[in-house]
């Protein structure tokens, strides 16, 4: 459930929306988690899943942070770049991507994509998560996926996102 969650949270309206989930904080034993959300990913169909992008520029600004990001040492698990709807050549289409271990330091973990890509930075535990969430000028929400209530309401007590939810 998580991982289709989450995966539907980055990709609603091609990732172009202000509440789009665009970072994960992966703190422990996820590496399963993140597997379900590539299969998943890989499963969405270009054009009936997931709409276009809103313009050309959109589209290679997008896929000139998924270059960099891949340049400076992350790990592109599910690539959105270059891809093709058939009938629709001519559209604006980046498919779902997934990059892991980004740094808190590259730029697509400073700025805002605006598209259908979720980076995943791996933190040791919840509080360098949350020294991370916090650090950014971004933070209209977060949301924690996990099965312990305190570990829920510690994130709640302590994220500077404006809204938090909670599975």
């Amino acid at each position: 459930m998580s991982a289709s969650n989450i995966v539907a949270s980055m990709s609603g309206c091609a990732g172009q929306r202000c509440m789009a989930a665009s970072v994960m904080m992966a703190v422990g034993k996820v590496d399963h988690i993140i597997d379900r959300m590539a299969t998943y990913m890989k499963t969405m169909v270009l054009g009936e899943s997931i709409g276009p992008v809103i313009s050309k520029e959109a589209k290679v600004r997008i896929e000139s942070y998924i270059t960099e990001a891949e340049q400076q040492g992350a790990k592109i698990l599910v690539d959105g770049r270059k891809q093709l709807v058939p009938g629709k050549e001519e559209g604006f289409f980046v498919g779902p991507t997934l990059i892991d271990y980004v740094k808190p330091s590259m730029k697509i973990a400073q700025e805002e994509v605006f598209g259908p890509v979720m980076v995943i930075i791996r933190t040791s535990d919840v509080d360098e998560a949350l020294k991370v969430e916090n650090s950014s000028p971004y933070g209209n929400a977060a949301s924690v996926f996990t099965e312990s209530g305190g570990t829920a309401r510690y994130v709640i007590e302590r994220a500077s996102a404006g809204m938090v939810g909670i599975n």
